[in-house]
């Protein structure tokens, strides 16, 4: 689900009633956060929401040779359910934004 009514970024969705945040540090490399709080933009048009992450990441992305190819790393802990749940968030944003390219 994004933050704005526009494409897909930042990427959020929750898990476990927790949420969860993909954010672009770097053009070539994208890292997932767990949200601590949430709250509109103010006098946003678009829906903007700021947010407070937790410091720790969650997963990560790293894109290789102009985003064509990317490595996904999960921190150690989590359950196989989640790490799932993880991948298919990094995925279907690729997906996503391919097929607006067709």
């Amino acid at each position: 689900m994004p933050d704005r009514r526009k494409k897909w970024a930042p990427h959020r969705f929750t898990y476990g009633d927790r949420r969860f945040v993909w954010k672009d540090k770097l053009a070539e490399k994208e890292i997932l956060y767990e949200v601590k709080s949430e709250s509109p933009m103010l006098r946003s048009k678009t829906g903007k929401v700021e947010d407070q992450t937790f410091e720790r990441p969650i997963a990560w992305i790293q894109y290789r040779y102009g985003s064509k190819f990317g490595i996904v790393g999960i921190a150690g802990g989590l359950d196989q359910v989640f790490q799932e749940f993880i991948l298919a968030s990094a995925l279907s944003k690729r997906v996503v934004g391919k097929s607006e390219e067709i």
